[in-house]
């Protein structure tokens, strides 16, 4: 019985795609922000990993577009299109770790913000990736020594909050640094929101919200996941004094954030999907955070013994993966899959889908996996060893191996994780 449950399963995934599809979301945020108060010009910035879905938005709104520019990652750059008759400037990006072209992306988009009229609207359409897009150091500060400390926070485990709380001491336009180049003129910013519970100052690093992190969090955290001495010239940046913090800048009164969908609404559909074809959802758990294996024993913990109808329990948030010098290649959608899986080996009757709403989870073609109780067993067959791949964070080719990564490429959206597990009686055929 098998067969149908995984379908529903990835019955499920696709209700989830579609419901944080970021087009629709926008068209409906516009239309009300016109009818409520008509520009007389639009400019309008994207940026992030969902530019291109944010920007199908804008198609039938019948804006005045002066001026489009967007970043987002090279894979979307040919299929994006924006019906206008405005000048339209795509840059490419790399993420998650920025290159010279995200620099150069940076000052591009510094420019754009600059040198739009005061008496126009800047409408911007901000989602997860953005961080990475803006990287633009502070003077004395080269992209190289960036990106290190970057990279052994992230290998290290440090949470999105921490992360860009040295982002927001690091970089210029960070912390409302992009707010600070446009003092007057009407912001709106569309926000697709890839952090848990919304934080304006966070997502994206916050290019046009005052920072709100307390002043000790960037170093509290560069010092717990930095090896002793190491970058002490960023260190002392720093301790600086943060004069961007705080959020008596005048320009912020010009500055409106919508936040038009975020995990939640991941979660809502997938629970739906779920009940749409006949599976009772005992518990759907929101906003978490954490690691991999924190996810897994709370999907893990609610398993109990044989069951008459078929169940699920549903997780959105954002799992964590401390990789350290592992060398593997997978992300946490992945890693959460294959430690399912490792714990259902052999087991009948259970099934556990997880998903990286952006298609990408990770540095890897794969947006998640879809396993059962017959995983591990087929990975076995084809020479992988499930439980060396979880010590060595290589779960990405176990679970190819096995033949249960979801790959959809990049789905225009990106609204963290989604992670289900399913109870099933072999003699309950779904809806």
């Amino acid at each position: 019985m098998t067969v149908p449950w995984r379908a529903v399963m990835h019955d499920a995934l696709g209700v989830v795609r579609a419901a944080v599809a970021p087009g629709k979301l926008v068209a409906a945020a516009v239309d009300a922000l016109v009818r409520a108060r008509p520009p007389r010009g639009v400019h309008a910035l994207a940026v992030g990993k969902a530019s291109t879905g944010m920007l199908e938005g804008l198609d039938d709104a019948g804006l005045p577009l002066r001026r489009v520019l967007a970043t987002m990652p090279e894979a979307q750059v040919a299929t994006c299109r924006v019906r206008t008759h405005a000048f339209v400037r795509i840059l490419a990006c790399d993420h998650p770790f920025a290159s010279s072209r995200n620099v150069e992306a940076a000052r591009e988009v510094a420019a754009f913000v600059s040198s739009t009229p005061s008496d126009d609207l800047l409408l911007v359409l901000l989602s997860g990736g953005a961080s990475a897009h803006l990287t633009l150091p502070r003077e004395g500060l080269s992209l190289d020594e960036l990106l290190a400390v970057s990279r052994t926070l992230m290998k290290g485990g440090a949470s999105i909050r921490e992360l860009n709380a040295c982002r927001k001491r690091l970089e210029t336009l960070k912390g409302g640094g992009l707010a600070r180049l446009r003092p007057e003129g009407r912001t709106e910013v569309l926000v697709l929101s890839d952090v848990i519970g919304d934080p304006l100052d966070v997502i994206g690093s916050g290019p046009f919200t005052a920072d709100a992190t307390p002043p000790d969090v960037a170093l509290v955290a560069f010092d717990r996941f930095m090896p002793r001495g190491e970058h002490g010239a960023v260190r002392r940046m720093l301790e600086e004094p943060s004069a961007a913090a705080g959020g008596g800048d005048a320009c912020f009164d010009h500055v409106t954030h919508r936040v038009i969908a975020n995990n939640d609404l991941a979660v809502d559909a997938a629970v739906e999907a779920l009940v749409s074809r006949g599976v009772e959802v005992r518990d759907a758990c929101r906003r978490c955070e954490g690691s991999v294996s924190s996810w897994a024993r709370l999907l893990l913990g609610a398993m109990e013994g044989p069951a008459t109808r078929a169940r699920a329990w549903v997780v959105g948030g954002e799992p964590v993966v401390e990789v350290g010098d592992a060398t593997g290649v997978g992300g946490p959608s992945q890693e959460l899959a294959l430690t399912l899986a490792t714990e259902l080996d052999g087991r009948a009757g259970w099934m556990a889908a997880t998903f990286s709403t952006d298609g990408i989870d990770g540095p890897t073609h794969a947006a998640g996996a879809i396993v059962d109780g017959s995983t591990c067993g087929r990975a076995r067959a084809r020479g992988l060893d499930p439980r060396h791949a979880l010590a060595t964070h290589d779960s990405t080719r176990a679970l190819e191996a096995a033949g249960d990564l979801v790959v959809t490429g990049p789905t225009g959206t990106n609204v963290n994780h989604v992670a289900m597990l399913l109870r099933f009686p072999e003699t309950v055929t779904p809806r």
